[in-house]
């Protein structure tokens, strides 16, 4: 089994803990060594069966092969874990695939992509890295997806959509077929996005209006 860390020690890397859990149940193939913390007082601290172990400034100095998942679902902060930990050669990020979502046989997926129970992912689809994909996200055919986005549950993501880097795309929201949404976006729960966003902000409502 391969050793296997959680960046973070909030409500969603407790989720991907039982995530991993999960899948080694039918295939044993991660030794979850516990959480990674850049707060000293939580040293110690057990959540359900692991316990917060280390310091993120120990895993940027780790001498063996590990692998990471960041535990943190705001992109930002996503992209900023991912640049650090990036410069250490024995560090890799996995992506963590539940067997109960369905990913078609013709995509291109790159690493350290979270995708949970009840996704579905359309052919044709590219996906860079750091990706979140929650609960019961749908992504359609012919869909780019840049890297350190989070699709929270339920949102879907019509065919023939250009989507950037960095994107929070809200609960129940919908993005409509063949739109492009640029880096840097917030799309607000239960928006529904009709026609291309070009300027980083918020976005809500129905359609979906940019408020900041």
């Amino acid at each position: 089994m391969d050793d296997i860390v959680i960046i973070g020690s909030g409500g969603l890397a407790k989720e991907i803990a039982e995530y991993i859990d999960s899948i080694n149940e039918s295939n044993p193939i991660w030794n979850l060594l516990g959480y990674s913390t850049n707060n000293p007082d939580q040293l110690g601290i057990f959540i359900h069966n692991y316990k917060i172990f280390c310091l993120d400034e120990e895993i940027d100095h780790w001498t063996k092969q590990l692998g990471l998942v960041i535990g943190v679902g705001f992109p930002n902060k996503i992209s900023e874990i991912s640049a650090y930990f990036n410069k250490n050669l024995n560090l890799y990020f996995p992506n963590i695939i539940l067997p109960t979502a369905f990913i078609a046989k013709h995509i291109s997926l790159d690493k350290g992509n979270i995708i949970t129970p009840g996704v579905v992912i359309s052919t044709d689809v590219q996906i860079g890295s750091y990706n979140l994909f929650n609960w019961n996200v749908t992504i359609g055919h012919d869909t780019l997806i840049g890297n350190c986005n989070v699709f929270n549950p339920g949102s879907n993501i019509s065919g023939n959509i250009i989507l950037g880097s960095r994107v929070l795309v809200g609960t129940g929201s919908q993005i409509l077929q063949g739109l492009t949404i640029c880096d840097d976006v917030i799309i607000g729960a239960g928006a529904v996005v009709t026609k291309d966003i070009k300027e980083p902000g918020t976005y809500v409502g129905i359609p979906a209006r940019r408020i900041k």
